[in-house]
């Protein structure tokens, strides 16, 4: 039936990543499901612990982070999904203190895997240095802090 189809194709999505149930349901239209068996799917799966926003929140703010990105753009990039406010909040504040980071300490160690340890001196240099930061998600206030040595 085209409902299992949709189903197959869901989970093969699954295996290979998590997925938002937005991201997945565009996924699924764009191979022609059809609406109703995409919602019916999406609530089996959901059911059965195949889908969960709550585990693609956690990899997606742990990949961010290992990736470089500040507080900023992860919450742009889960908003992006639809992930609900709440449980973006939830989830950096778990991977946060998994990772026993924070955003001054995090902010540090990017500029300095990119810049090197040294604090510039030259106005033109620190200024390219937080543009870079603040490109990179962070906030002025954290984008300056990550020329403080922690």
């Amino acid at each position: 039936s085209s409902q299992a189809a949709t189903h197959h194709r869901a989970l093969n999505l699954l295996v290979r990543r998590e997925h938002a149930p937005v991201e997945l349901a565009r996924k699924l239209a764009l191979k022609g499901h059809e609406k109703a068996d995409i919602a019916e799917a999406l609530e089996k799966l959901t059911e059965q612990n195949y889908l969960s926003p709550e585990r693609y929140a956690l990899q997606k703010v742990r990949s961010l982070l290992g990736r470089g990105f500040g507080e900023q753009r992860v919450r742009h990039e889960l908003e992006q999904q639809r992930i609900p406010r709440e449980l973006v909040s939830s989830s950096i504040a778990s991977v946060l203190d998994e990772q026993a980071l924070d955003w001054a300490s995090h902010a540090h160690a990017v500029r300095t895997r990119k810049f090197g340890e040294e604090i510039p001196n030259d106005r033109a240099v620190r200024d390219k240095q937080m543009r870079f930061m603040m490109q990179r998600g962070f906030s002025a206030e954290q984008a300056r802090g990550a020329f403080t040595t922690v």
